[in-house]
């Protein structure tokens, strides 16, 4: 019978601090994909995550349980990961406007069923080169709503945005990942 994180947490404050090794396996793979798309670098990556375990384990205290733990963590993670960002100057300046960027001209909308020919397991490469090379904040709110299984609010607590923003960054990084998934089907389409 799988314990629940909160019956976990509350044990860990009476205790039993070897319990939290409970949640670090619940959390590093999601949390580890994370930090890897907004950072791109596997080591910086690997450090911030468990950098974020240490603040977690050490701010036990301080978690309210208002939200999941999940989300706390991940709020924590995603902030040890923009530290990174800004203590390196890495962070990309995109400007965007307010309207969905245009499609490419040159490739044509990807539609589910379209994968005659390729095999699943390269368009999922496809799909992992094309988020990498998105810009951190699309890749990110990605990351978040369809590996972490995030919900909107839960995205806008983790980065703080408000939930409209998560949203249109959601919006917009499924466009521009359709127009990149496309591009690259068309140039391997073209090799062939």
């Amino acid at each position: 019978m799988r314990i629940s994180d909160d019956e976990i947490i509350a044990r860990l404050r009476q205790g039993e601090r070897h319990l939290f090794g409970l949640l670090i396996e619940r959390y590093k793979d999601r949390g580890f994909s994370l930090a890897l798309r907004i950072l791109r670098n596997r080591m910086e990556a690997e450090e911030a995550l468990q950098d974020a375990f240490v603040r977690a384990y050490n701010g036990l205290g301080n978690f309210a349980g208002a939200s999941a733990f999940g989300t706390w963590f991940y709020r924590i993670l995603y902030n040890v990961c923009m530290t990174a960002l800004s203590r390196k100057n890495r962070r990309e300046r995109v400007v965007i406007s307010d309207e969905a960027p245009p499609p490419d001209p040159g490739a044509e909308p990807v539609q589910p069923g379209d994968y005659s020919g390729v095999e699943l397991q390269d368009l999922m490469r496809y799909v992992v080169e094309a988020l990498d090379r998105l810009p951190e904040k699309y890749s990110s709110i990605i990351s978040m709503f369809y590996v972490q299984e995030l919900s909107y609010p839960e995205i806008s607590e983790v980065t703080g945005m408000p939930v409209g923003t998560v949203k249109t960054h959601l919006f917009r990084g499924r466009l521009l990942l359709q127009n990149e998934i496309g591009k690259t089907l068309q140039k391997d389409e073209m090799t062939v």
